[in-house]
């Protein structure tokens, strides 16, 4: 499984910084994959917007968040190890950054990685493409991340969690399957303690990506704990 990383940067203001760690927080659960481009690679990292989320006919959404990804920033002498060379993949800035990704949400048998063509995979017991509905489109405000809008149904989950029974599809699991391409013009990073920013070159990637919310496709196991029954207020 490839690390996940969200990067503490591009915030100067103190109101900015706290933002920046609600961003890490929130995004926690999301898993992180690096998929091939025409250069390098693009980082994406998905999950619920609301974690965990409910299936009461709350509304939630798919994060899907993108960066370009070439090199950590020790490779390059950087002094932040958790950090990388690369930027926000921003349709609303100015690098002609492009996304055309669609979304479909599925249920899956067991909380499993979902290979396409290989056996052993978990069964699909529902999907339904929401992005013909929501599209997926860039969150103002924060360069990067991509939302497509839903409200969770049906119950999808393992181990009792918060002291709430299991649901009634315990065992099972939310999965995403994230489909499209993506472009991101040229760009540059300077990592935390190096003397100049490094280039980032324009790239392109077409994506085709199976997600399962939980403990993420790598990581054995039969539960799911990202959709939980609602708590009951006193």
């Amino acid at each position: 499984m490839i690390k996940f990383i969200f990067r503490e940067r591009l915030f100067s203001t103190a109101a900015a910084v706290a933002l920046t760690g609600a961003f890490v927080s929130s995004a926690l659960a999301h898993e992180s994959r690096l998929a091939n481009a025409s250069t390098g690679k693009v980082q994406l990292s998905v999950g619920f917007h609301n974690e965990p989320a409910f299936f009461d006919g709350t509304t939630n959404g798919v994060d899907i968040y993108l960066y370009t990804y070439d090199q950590s920033c020790a490779a390059v002498g950087g002094s932040n190890p958790g950090d990388f060379v690369g930027a926000p993949i921003d349709v609303n800035g100015s690098n002609g950054d492009t996304v055309s990704l669609q979304t479909e949400v599925l249920i899956l048998s067991k909380e499993k990685a979902y290979y396409p063509g290989q056996s052993g995979n978990p069964a699909i017991l529902a999907r339904q493409n929401i992005s013909q509905v929501s599209p997926v489109q860039e969150e103002l405000g924060t360069a990067g991340l991509y939302n497509s809008w839903f409200k969770p149904s049906t119950a999808a989950g393992g181990p009792a969690s918060g002291n709430q029974p299991n649901g009634t599809n315990a065992g099972k699991a939310y999965g995403f399957h994230v489909f499209g391409k993506i472009h991101a013009g040229a760009n540059s990073y300077q990592c935390a303690g190096t003397s100049s920013p490094l280039p980032i070159a324009a790239r392109d990637a077409t994506v085709d990506e199976y997600f399962v919310c939980g403990n993420g496709t790598r990581t054995p196991g039969d539960g799911s704990t990202c959709v939980e029954i609602p708590q009951v207020a006193p």
